[in-house]
Formats: C-alpha cells, sequence, structure tokens
C-alpha cells in the first residue's frame, strides 16, 4: 500500500485530476453504431447459414 500512496502522490505532483484527456474520451458517431450493427448482422449470418 505504501507504493500506491507513492505512485498516487507523485500522480498528483505531475498534475493527475483522475480525468481522461479529451481525445480519449468515447464519442460514438452514427457511422460506429452503423458498422457495429453490420458487423452483427454479418456475424448472425455467419453463424445461421454457414
Amino acid at each position: 500500500w505504501k507504493r500506491a500512496h507513492t505512485v498516487y502522490q507523485s500522480m498528483l505532483s505531475r498534475g493527475f485530476k483522475g480525468d481522461f484527456p479529451e481525445f480519449f474520451r468515447l464519442q460514438f458517431k452514427l457511422s460506429d453504431v452503423a458498422f457495429a450493427f453490420i458487423m452483427l448482422v454479418c456475424f448472425i449470418v455467419v453463424r445461421v447459414f454457414i
């Protein structure tokens, strides 16, 4: 636990706030949903018909 506390303190000293940077946040778009749906349909077709 001492090491974990030390690592946490060093992260805080370097400006860590516990938030993900903006470019790491998940931002789903319509194209992402369409891709997931198409891949799901393809998977089902392969499992059922092949």
